[in-house]
């Protein structure tokens, strides 16, 4: 079904490393340091997705060639292109602290 593969959440693999640092430190137990791991772990697996979606996107004519990527679903038609940009960068456009622009709206609003 397109909205499986659209998706793109899958594989953890890489993504689970994020909890390395914390187990070999003995830290896992930490309330706090465990919530911005795992927040991490899902900012960096929407941002994973997106960065999936816009290759999928820019490889539309290699992979509708191709006999298995022809049945994803921006090769196949299934899904417009239009959906693959607001979903790509609305999942790449996660605010970030550290960045200035960010910290300076944040501090306006309050």
């Amino acid at each position: 079904m397109w909205h499986q593969q659209f998706l793109y959440l899958v594989p953890v693999g890489k993504k689970l490393l994020i909890f390395v640092p914390l187990i070999t430190s003995h830290q896992i137990v930490q309330p706090v340091l465990l919530w911005k791991a795992t927040i991490g772990f899902f900012l960096f697996s929407l941002c994973s997705s997106a960065q999936y979606i816009l290759n999928d996107m820019t490889d539309l004519e290699a992979d509708r060639q191709n006999p298995t990527k022809r049945l994803r679903p921006f090769a196949s038609g299934d899904l417009p292109l239009q959906a693959g940009f607001v979903v790509a960068f609305g999942r790449g456009a996660v605010p970030d602290e550290s960045d200035p622009t960010f910290r300076a709206t944040a501090s306006r609003r309050r």
